[in-house]
């Protein structure tokens, strides 16, 4: 999965990380699929928010 603002470049981005993992990712993780974050540009963001979260809640 991509995220960022960088995935407003869409397959411009996508096919060649699809193609470079194609090539070097070892079976059975060649079907993994390269997808866009469904949270767009903010996923990011929103991911180290939550796990900021989760490590308060195991330190607390």
């Amino acid at each position: 999965m991509i995220g960022g603002g960088a995935i407003r470049a869409g397959d411009l981005l996508l096919d060649p990380a699809r193609d470079e993992m194609a090539d070097r990712a070892l079976s059975p993780m060649k079907r993994t699929p390269v997808v866009g974050a469904e949270l767009g540009p903010d996923a990011g963001m929103i991911g180290a928010a939550t796990m900021a979260l989760e490590l308060d809640r195991e330190v607390a």
